[in-house]
């Protein structure tokens, strides 16, 4: 059972949290300075929860965020802390007092802007919180002990409130990643450690400095859900968050499961498909896209939910991996795509019903003991062989396939039967490929096509298919420019896009480049594309096919010295 499922969540550590640094930092009537160390893992949300709670907390100028990463002197943190915390009243104010510091500010700030933190009061913070941050990733320009010496005087002398922002361990890893290791071998040839040189010693620095100057240690120990509830975007209407939350519910890393990045690119991938699904898009492909790049960026391979209904949508993982690696949709064929599959599943309920009995009776199987491995093939098969016709559909042709192996592993005795209706239902299921489609991602996804090449039988029907159906014609140009430029543009083709290309004849190239400055424009972009790869390039008969147009071409006066330039330009590297 889910440690989300059937419970009201109602987070308490946060509120706790936000409750201390409340009375810590502003209620808190002591005049005295104070040092909080906000810790916690890495990769869980602190800066991201800071920053919320200081901006729902204090106005604009009362808190300043200084990230230590990327500054070489601490003249650089003074000055952040200057821009900020001075707003225009105060600055006009300070001039007056100060001209001739006013005239550094009056000439953008200069270099001497510690200047004008040297001329800082106690008054200048007052109601003003600094939050340091990113200790591990700290310039080796940038003496730590310099920054938490300059922490300690703005504490000491300028009785600040100040928020560190710190994860030991990975200050500790810093350090031994700075480590240098001397190696020698010793009288058998073996290799030792003789010493080890230390480069940097920020942890030990750290912990001595915060023995003196940090008050309090507070820890974020977010609940998963307190972090999606700090990024997550209620305008993704096709987004269930009670899923989201499930699926959570399935990483095994603790540090994972809570780890904000992760959320946030998570959601920025989910972005993508915001305008591509509609309030008519059918809620399990919903569900199944959400599902899908979940799993991909968490790392999480085993799912099930008893609260969710999901689809085959295999049409459409090309689109789902393209976002998750490129962070970018093809929309136009996406659309296509989700389209088809948005008609197939709301037209036939039975689909849908069949999608259900299967994953009941694989969960029946699964987990009641009492069910036998008999019944269960039994009872799959004659769900299998009702349907036979367009189970693999249903399922996809993966599923199906390891459904058919759990079968003759369950009930040896049946073993042929099985195997013979896997081939019997595969090839109803070749039989409704559509293989000429190339200006979409066809239907079958390169799995099912090298499934297919597994079994000499279904090998050899599916070669079969693909010989016999209607090649597509190519007489209009515009097809043949959209197949030159989608590899390229896609970063990948349908192996139907190569036969296609393939079958244009020398003749037949020759006219469009006359006819079409954007076609001879296209073939040759396609062309030096081609030869860019090594070993056996794709394409290949299409790029000497137009090779050849090109010379042939050239051998008209009218057109010799424009086509030359492109034939020395592939002959110049054979």
């Amino acid at each position: 059972m889910s440690e989300f499922q059937n419970q009201k969540y109602t987070s308490k550590q946060i509120p706790i949290l936000k409750q201390q640094l409340t009375q810590i930092l502003k209620e808190n009537t002591e005049k005295d300075g104070v040092v909080v160390s906000l810790q916690g893992s890495w990769g869980i949300g602190k800066t991201f929860f800071w920053n919320d709670f200081a901006e729902h907390s204090w106005n604009e100028n009362a808190h300043v965020y200084i990230s230590l990463f990327g500054k070489h002197k601490l003249d650089e943190i003074k000055k952040q802390i200057v821009l900020k915390v001075y707003d225009a009243n105060k600055v006009a104010n300070f001039i007056d007092k100060n001209p001739i510091i006013g005239k550094i500010i009056e000439t953008k700030w200069g270099v001497d802007v510690s200047m004008v933190a040297n001329a800082f009061t106690k008054e200048t913070f007052e109601g003003v919180v600094l939050c340091f941050d990113d200790f591990e990733r700290i310039s080796p320009n940038l003496s730590i002990t310099e920054v938490l010496g300059f922490i300690s005087e703005l504490k000491e002398q300028h009785k600040c409130k100040i928020v560190l922002i710190n994860n030991n361990d990975s200050l500790k890893e810093h350090d031994e990643a700075n480590h240098s290791k001397t190696i020698a071998t010793d009288e058998d040839g073996n290799p030792k450690e003789l010493h080890i040189t230390t480069k940097t010693n920020n942890q030990g620095i750290f912990d001595k400095f915060s023995e003196k100057i940090i008050d309090y240690r507070l820890y974020y120990e977010p609940h998963p859900k307190d972090n999606l509830a700090l990024v997550k975007d209620e305008s993704l209407e096709f987004v269930s968050w009670e899923l989201v939350e499930e699926l959570l519910s399935y990483v095994n890393d603790a540090n994972k499961k809570a780890n904000i990045r992760l959320m946030k690119q998570f959601i920025s991938k989910l972005k993508l498909f915001e305008e591509l699904l509609s309030k008519e898009t059918n809620e399990r492909i919903s569900h199944s896209i959400v599902q899908m790049i979940f799993k991909a960026i968490f790392e999480i391979k085993k799912f099930e939910s008893e609260s969710f209904a999901f689809a085959n949508i295999s049409s459409l993982k090309p689109h789902i991996d393209t976002a998750i690696k490129k962070h970018y949709v093809e929309k136009e064929s996406f659309i296509y795509e989700l389209q088809k599959l948005n008609d197939q599943l709301n037209k036939n309920n039975e689909t849908l019903k069949v999608y259900d009995e299967v994953k009941e009776k694989y969960d029946r199987f699964l987990y009641e003991l009492a069910y036998s491995d008999k019944s269960f093939a039994e009872e799959f098969y004659t769900l299998f062989e009702e349907h036979k016709k367009e189970i693999v559909k249903i399922v996809s042709a993966i599923s199906f396939k390891w459904y058919i192996e759990l079968m003759c592993r369950v009930d040896k005795e049946n073993e042929k039967k099985y195997k013979d209706f896997y081939i019997e239902a595969m090839k109803y299921y070749i039989d409704t490929l559509d293989l000429n489609n190339t200006n979409i991602p066809s239907f079958v996804v390169e799995e099912d096509i090298n499934l297919l090449s597994q079994n000499a039988q279904l090998k050899e029907y599916y070669e079969n298919k693909r010989a016999s159906q209607t090649q597509i014609n190519l007489s209009d140009i515009n097809t043949a420019i959209r197949l030159m430029q989608k590899p390229k543009e896609q970063s990948g083709w349908h192996p139907r896009d190569e036969e296609l290309l393939s079958s244009i004849t020398v003749a037949q190239h020759k006219e469009w480049m006359i006819e079409s400055k954007e076609y001879l424009q296209t073939c040759f972009d396609f062309t030096r594309w081609v030869k860019g790869f090594a070993g056996n390039r794709p394409f290949e008969t299409t790029y000497e096919n137009i090779l050849e147009a090109i010379k042939e071409l050239a051998k008209d006066d009218e057109y010799k010295n424009k086509l030359e330039l492109m034939i020395d330009f592939f002959e110049k590297e054979k």
